[in-house]
């Protein structure tokens, strides 16, 4: 029986070390001005709701000393943060961290804070101990925890808006919280805090009088508020923000513990950077988003809107990078089981060239290496003496090469020019002007993985340790991981990789479990015999070992020929029993091979 995660206190979680079933816990906030539900909101714009649970262990765990390296260091799963309010807190001269940002109400908690580039960065320094009553900035970007960073917790800032002035409405899209009412006697009547491990402060109001009323209504009833709207920066309410809301929803009684009914889980896009990627002909969907983000990960893509859904098909395969706003949609028949319905879209604009025409390339040799999803670039061009760039083109027939070349692994000789000191793999972007191809696919096998489109029969739902999607088993972490979903050990579920074209197998790597660390490895359960399907028909059992780390299984055949296949389902047969959870976990697979 899969259950639900409880809420523990910031100052609790910062002096006990605490494990989930396949998720790497979060540090939680300091003691909130009102109780924190014991059940985490489906739709928060920071959380969704999860069937694991967090249990404290009997004593706190020392940190991980930097010399030991028994246990690797977990890898951050971001959550999105759209509209966080704050200030920004230096530290004293000396400290091991510059500042952190103190969230707004009080008591709300402290993070550490990093812009993603240097202009949002000197936003954020420019902005240290800049405190005027009632005047905050508000924060966008992607949450990180297990990280060195105040608190354990790194907010990557995207963007930031100062509270003084008013700007564009962000979406607000089933937003969970609860409404307090202001002393009296006080400037603003009430205000909405979210629930969830940071409960950040938003004024609160509505233009029509009906929902007005029901907002009155649920005030200081402890009764969460599911609330849609526009939340909107530099008005004058409460922590200088307001949601002006247009639906709302009393979701359950907080003296009831049975959990409201689930709905369809959505959640706001906020200036999402990412690329468009068509699946292989065949496929059951025919194009997905890959969010270029510290979160990373594969999400369906459509728009109701005709001229929108024209330029996410013209957009596909490009390389082109496109930021889109609109709503993410969970558990619905799309890539991974999301869907983001786009409302706008824009191509991001490369960075202007310098004056210069840049430093020649004149007929450099080597190979395209694609990235594994969630990188915040697709792919880089590696040098034969090992340097890597990055590599574009405006010339779509040259992306087309680029592109091939990627795919096969052949050898390419380039011209160009080189720009250095540009947001690029290394800093360094070479324009190409001119290919030439040296040679046909690569003969050695290498790792075809970040090419897949991944899938699953099924996935436990996003909580506050990361995402358990098909692609967490694909993006080179062994700290995260493919967890299936349905009731039980998962016998019959599935995972499956599906490749552009057909490719020859030659050997397939697991780590079968989830491999945070020995204890979640063993808390939770450990495949141990699957069936290998291809596309062909032709199925192969399997089995692994009940131990930590990548199993290879060579699937090469003498005298051959070989496993030829544009896909590979994984359907789990057997596994080895979780000590805590009935959760079966994958956290990476690598198929070594060729393209053909």
């Amino acid at each position: 029986m899969k259950r639900r995660l409880t809420a523990l206190g910031f100052a609790l979680l910062l002096s006990v070390y605490v494990m989930s079933g396949c998720a790497p816990t979060t540090p939680q906030p300091t003691e909130s001005p009102m109780p924190a539900p014991t059940e985490q909101p489906a739709e928060s714009p920071m959380a969704t709701p999860t069937d694991v649970v967090v249990e404290p262990t009997a004593e706190a765990q020392p940190a991980q000393d930097a010399e030991d390296v028994t246990q690797p260091p977990a890898t951050p799963n971001g959550l999105p943060v759209v509209g966080w309010l704050g200030n920004v807190v230096s530290l004293p001269a000396g400290s091991q961290y510059d500042d952190y940002l103190l969230l707004q109400p009080e008591g709300a908690g402290e993070v550490g804070v990093k812009g993603t580039d240097e202009a949002v960065e000197a936003q954020i320094v420019a902005l240290r101990d800049h405190e005027e009553p009632g005047k905050y900035a508000h924060f966008w970007g992607s949450l990180v925890c297990d990280v060195p960073d105040y608190g354990g917790c790194q907010l990557v800032v995207t963007r930031v808006r100062a509270g003084i002035a008013i700007g564009d409405p962000e979406p607000v899209e089933a937003w969970e919280g609860t409404i307090v009412s202001n002393p009296p006697g006080s400037q603003f009547d009430d205000y909405f805090i979210l629930a969830g491990d940071f409960p950040v402060g938003y004024g609160i109001g509505s233009i029509d009088p009906a929902v007005k009323a029901q907002l009155e209504g649920l005030r200081d009833t402890g009764i969460t508020a599911r609330v849609w709207g526009q939340l909107r920066a530099g008005v004058p309410d409460a922590f200088g923000s307001q949601i002006e809301v247009t639906r709302v929803e009393g979701v359950g009684d907080p003296l009831d513990p049975t959990p409201a009914p689930a709905e369809g889980r959505t959640e706001p896009v906020v200036d999402w950077a990412g690329i468009i990627v068509s699946n292989p002909e065949g496929a059951q969907f025919d194009d997905y988003f890959e969010w270029q983000s510290a979160t990373g990960g594969q999400y369906g893509i459509d728009s109701l809107d005709e001229g929108i859904r024209q330029q996410i098909a013209a957009l596909r395969d490009t390389g082109t990078t496109v930021r889109v706003w609109g709503t993410l949609h969970r558990d619905v028949p799309d890539v991974n089981g999301t869907q983001i319905e786009v409302t706008g879209i824009e191509v991001q604009k490369p960075p202007e060239p310098p004056e210069d025409a840049g430093t020649p390339v004149d007929g450099w040799i080597g190979t395209v290496v694609k990235l594994p999803p969630g990188n915040q670039f697709s792919s880089y061009f590696l040098r034969d003496d090992g340097e890597r760039y990055d590599i574009g083109t405006t010339d779509d027939a040259l992306r087309q090469q680029i592109d091939d070349a990627r795919w096969t692994g052949a050898q390419i000789q380039v011209w160009g020019a080189l720009f250095t000191g540009v947001p690029a793999t290394e800093a360094r972007h070479i324009e190409v002007e001119r290919i030439e191809l040296l040679s046909g696919p690569a003969e050695e096998p290498r790792d075809l993985t970040p090419f897949a489109t991944t899938s699953a029969s099924s996935h436990l739902p996003t909580d506050h340790g990361g995402q358990y999607q098909s692609w967490m088993a694909t993006d080179g972490a062994l700290e995260t991981a493919w967890v299936e979903g349905v009731a039980g050990p998962g016998i019959g579920e599935w995972f499956e990789l599906s490749f552009p074209s057909t490719i020859e197998v030659h050997s397939i790597r697991f780590d079968v479990g989830y491999d945070k660390d020995a204890d979640i490895f063993a808390k939770n359960n450990r495949i141990k015999k699957v069936t290998l399907v291809f596309s062909s028909g032709e199925a192969i059992p399997v089995s692994f070992a009940d131990k930590r780390g990548m199993q290879t299984m060579p699937l090469v055949r003498a005298p051959g020929p070989n496993i030829e296949t544009s896909s590979i389902r994984i359907v789990i047969d057997e596994v080895y029993p979780g000590s805590a959870y009935d959760d079966t976990c994958l956290a990476e697979i690598e198929v070594l091979g060729k393209a053909r």
